[in-house]
């Protein structure tokens, strides 16, 4: 099984070395996961982030050996994920906004809150 953890560490691998390249028709294999992740099974993970849509693995008609090949969503993983982040935190603070508006809002339409105020005064 591979956790999310080790999933962007690969993703975080294979994102060094594309940005790294001095060739722009370079390609990496299962061999340069391994190297880089001894700990972890290689094709398993290259399974997983092929299942995940973070990169193709296989031939293509410009490169005769297997290989990996970054896909838009592997490029852009940490900054979607400090973005989707981000959201989170706003969409909070506007549910706790909202929360706090409609107890104000509650208490002061509340008929008991108004007759203490009318016995005060």
């Amino acid at each position: 099984m591979i956790d999310i953890k080790t999933e962007e560490k690969a993703i975080r691998v294979i994102n060094d070395y594309y940005e790294k390249l001095k060739t722009p028709r370079s390609f990496i294999n299962s061999t340069y996961l391994e190297i880089n992740m001894p700990d972890v099974n290689a094709q398993q993970l290259i399974d997983v982030l092929v299942a995940h849509g973070y990169i193709t693995y296989g031939r293509t008609r410009d490169v005769d050996f297997v290989h990996i090949e970054r896909l838009p969503k592997c490029v852009t993983y940490f900054e979607d994920k400090t973005k989707m982040a981000a959201d989170k935190k706003v969409e909070r603070l506007h549910d706790w906004l909202i929360a706090i508006f409609t107890a104000f809002a509650g208490a002061l339409l509340s008929k008991p809150l108004w007759d203490l105020i009318s016995f005060l005064f």
